[in-house]
């Protein structure tokens, strides 16, 4: 069974949910993540790499969270809101 982000349970094919469990992670990330972080950091201005691999689990719960970012706190901020995703 593919995994399904809330909202999505309408998607024609599996192709439409993919794009719209990529584009709800995506809304989340926008609406959860403290986009201020980098700009604490002293980062330099500018886009960022963020990586992020996770699994969900036989329950619908993400688990097995690997980030790879330019800070620390910034994988612990991304480790932080991927915990607040739904169950899909």
């Amino acid at each position: 069974m593919v995994p399904v982000f809330p909202g999505c349970e309408k998607s024609s094919n599996i192709k439409n949910a993919k794009k719209c469990f990529s584009k709800n992670i995506q809304m989340h990330f926008s609406k959860k993540f403290d986009t201020s972080l980098p700009k604490k950091l002293k980062l330099n201005p500018g886009k960022k790499r963020i990586l992020i691999q996770f699994k969900i689990d036989e329950k619908g719960k993400i688990a097995d969270i690997n980030v790879n970012a330019p800070h620390k706190k910034i994988v612990q901020e991304v480790i932080r809101v991927m915990k607040k995703l739904p169950k899909v």
